[in-house]
């Protein structure tokens, strides 16, 4: 033990943690190593991964705008970063990416490289081709092939914790029965599946293969997980893809594949409302070019008739006026017929994509910014499909609001055919007030201005959707989509978060925590003496003094201050103490925890202080302090208890040092030591030995081992019980 100073009461004593970190250092540096060679075997195994990038631009201004049958100007397309940002996680748009097959994921391949196992991408020794599946509960399973002589074998590799399970609980485990090895190039059937092995190259190593089945588990299993879509900034529209992989050029072909889907979904996009135009162009042409073909002929046979070449300026205002009206209500009877149209699908529950080319044409920019947010949230439900089933709270509450944004677009829709129909009426209202004033005139005059009214709002209707047939001609050569591509796919090939060192560094805190955990466990749970206040917790018997251990080879060190000034303050605290303390028994719960030499050094602490000191030693069976001292003794206590000696001058024997003296424990060959210890020759003999010495120091047998210390205990004024730390 170590001295303590005033303040051992402490609830937090730097000192004593230190000691106690000393105490246990082995403990704390194997927790260490084991801590750091778990790190770095976990570090060794892991499978880097590596991330690819690309940046699409989303253009704000529809540069390719399908607006052109009733309106000369191009409108502000609908920007909606998000539903692009949605639309890119979809499975339906990496479906269109994986189906491009410049990246096959439906096979992975690997090899052993040390101790752990690495993936084959390019150069790849075997193929495997015509996967048909049997029993699904091999997709995502590793299968090992093996090559032979005469062909290959093919097994199931299982984890640790499969085979745990089955010899626990009897888990059945997958395999292939097959005896006889398959050949290369020919199409095999097993219990699980039937596909094609092909052989590219001599391998010695086995190869692992894991099959991931279609496109919709290799999404939910690999792809989802990797992918990262999100805009850079906020007032930027630019998106930013990435997809992380073990193999970084794979990562590479994989956000290629799908920018260029996406890029590619949105021309054909383009060319379908494009094509939709044009074919409800063609079908009014095809009306307004055989109503022009009458108009003009009638004009022309009704001038001939009648010889008129000229018509009045009254004639010609009213014809004017009058095209202008037919024309706009030629107009509104082609948006009539979209609207009605438009209709007619919602009452078939046609999806409210196809519509969004007839709402363009109508100019109807709420009811776009509806179908985006309709858009949007019929994403979204896709996107939780794959997560939840439809009754999940989270589907219903999209479902609600699907249904609030469908009511609110065709609430939008019917306003805009009542508008439309007003305006109509309106329309009419003046064309009838102009039709009225020609009444007034001439018979001739009047039927000519209804020809040729005809005549000229066919004219004007045919040209106009020439027109418009030939812009949107050019935008069908010319069809561009509205994102353009930044940042090329691109990997700096560095893994993504390698955190190698920090893993090792944190290592090595984690297992001294750990140390230090167990540490504080051990203490807790220990029923040994591990401190003062550990006697504290058991008694409230005084404490006289904590002093260090000291083996009995370590006599020559018992000069050393600290040595001297724990035992001078136990030494003061039985001189302080109210009992007069002349006789004192020094005793042990076992051996070894350091008595005799606490009781050599209790004794020489009176002794120093001019106190005639007198030490008495009991523990006859070891009797090791008259060794310790020096003493050359020809006979102990144990021949004067036995009647052999009779003058107590005789047992008694001075040491080197001033006034101590030493009745050794004499001869331990006794046959009955307990019986001479029980003696009637004990008690006087102390009595005397009162007479004439301040203190008596009396070292005794561990009371815990032997039962002769109690009864010593009767003859004592004081018993000091030792207690080593740790026992």
């Amino acid at each position: 033990m170590k001295s303590y100073k005033s303040d051992i009461e402490d609830d937090f004593n730097i000192k004593e943690i230190f000691k106690i970190l000393k105490e246990y250092r082995w403990l704390i540096f194997t927790t260490v190593i084991l801590s750091v060679s778990f790190a770095s075997t976990k570090v060794y195994l892991s499978k880097h991964l590596y991330s690819a990038f690309s940046v699409v631009k989303v253009k704000t201004k529809s540069e390719n705008s399908q607006n052109l049958i009733l309106s000369d100007k191009g409108t502000m397309a609908v920007v909606n970063i998000q539903e692009d940002i949605a639309l890119l996680r979809t499975f339906y748009m990496n479906n269109k990416a994986l189906n491009l097959k410049r990246v096959d994921f439906k096979v992975l391949y690997y090899t052993r490289n040390g101790y752990k196992s690495k993936e084959l991408y390019r150069d790849i020794p075997i193929k495997i081709t015509d996967i048909e599946t049997i029993d699904e509960r091999y997709i995502g399973a590793k299968l090992r092939v093996t090559q032979k002589e005469d062909g290959y074998t093919i097994e199931f590799v299982h984890s640790l914790k499969n085979e745990i399970m089955n010899k626990l609980f009897k888990k059945s485990l997958l395999k292939i029965d097959a005896k006889e090895p398959f050949k290369y190039h020919e199409k095999i059937k097993t219990n699980f599946f039937s596909l094609k092995i092909h052989k590219l190259s001599n391998f010695d190593k086995p190869i692992d293969i894991i099959i991931y089945g279609d496109n919709r588990y290799v999404y939910d299993n690999i792809i989802r997980n990797n992918l990262e879509v999100v805009q850079i900034d906020d007032k930027i529209p630019h998106i930013q893809i990435s997809y992380q992989d073990k193999v970084p050029s794979r990562a590479v072909s994989y956000i290629e594949s799908l920018t260029d889907s996406f890029i590619n979904e949105s021309l054909a996009e383009n060319r379908k409302q494009n094509n939709q135009i044009l074919d409800f162009i063609d079908k009014e042409l095809k009306k307004i070019k055989k109503l022009l073909k009458t108009s003009e002929k009638e004009l022309e046979n009704y001038r001939i008739s009648n010889k008129i070449v000229y018509s009045s300026v009254q004639a010609s205002t009213f014809i004017r006026e009058l095209s202008s009206v037919d024309i706009t209500l030629s107009e509104n009877e082609l948006k009539i017929k979209v609207v009605n149209n438009l209709l007619k699908l919602i009452e078939n529950n046609y999806s409210f994509d196809a519509m969004t080319p007839s709402l363009v044409e109508l100019q109807d920019s709420s009811a776009l910014k509806l179908i985006d947010m309709l858009q949007e949230a019929q994403l979204t439900r896709e996107e939780l499909l794959a997560d939840f089933t439809v009754k999940h709270p989270k589907i219903k509450k999209v479902d609600s609001k699907i249904s609030t944004i469908r009511a609110k677009i065709i609430l939008n829709i019917e306003n805009l055919q009542k508008h439309i129909l007003e305006k109509n009426k309106n329309l009419k209202k003046i064309k009838k007030s102009y039709e009225t004033k020609i009444e007034t005139l001439p018979t001739k005059e009047r039927k000519m201005i209804n020809i040729k009214r005809d005549y000229e709002v066919s004219s004007k209707m045919y040209n106009f959707l020439l027109e418009k047939r030939t812009e949107n001609e050019i935008l069908k050569v010319s069809n561009l989509s509205k994102y353009k591509i930044i940042d090329k796919a691109y990997s700096d090939f560095s893994p993504v978060g390698n955190k190698s060192k920090a893993i090792l560094i944190s290592s090595i805190f984690i297992g001294f925590l750990l140390g230090v955990l167990l540490i504080a466990l051990h203490r807790i749970f220990s029923d040994k003496i591990l401190t003062v206040k550990s006697i504290e917790s058991y008694t409230e018997i005084p404490i006289y003094g904590v002093a260090p251990f000291l083996k009995s080879s370590e006599h020559l060190y018992i000069q050393k201050p600290s040595v001297v000034d724990s035992y001078s303050a136990i030494r003061t605290n039985i001189q302080l103490s109210k009992k007069q303390s002349k006789v004192i028994l020094l005793s042990s719960t076992m051996d070894d925890e350091g008595k005799d030499m606490a009781t050599i050094n209790l004794a020489r602490s009176f002794a120093r202080v001019d106190c005639k000191t007198l030490l008495i030693d009991l523990d006859i069976r070891f009797n090791s302090i008259n060794r310790v001292l020096n003493v050359e003794s020809h006979a102990g206590i144990s021949r004067y208890l036995a009647g052999e000696m009779h003058s107590i001058y005789d047992i008694k024997y001075p040491t080197k040092y001033k006034n101590l003296t030493i009745i050794p424990a004499g001869d331990s060959s006794s046959s009955n030591i307990s019986r001479l210890i029980l003696s009637k020759g004990l008690p006087p003999l102390i009595e005397e030995l009162k007479e004439s010495y301040d203190y008596i120091i009396i070292n005794t047998p561990p009371f815990g081992i032997f039962t002769d210390s109690k009864y010593i205990m009767r003859l004592s004024d004081i018993n000091l019980t030792l207690f080593r730390e740790g026992y």
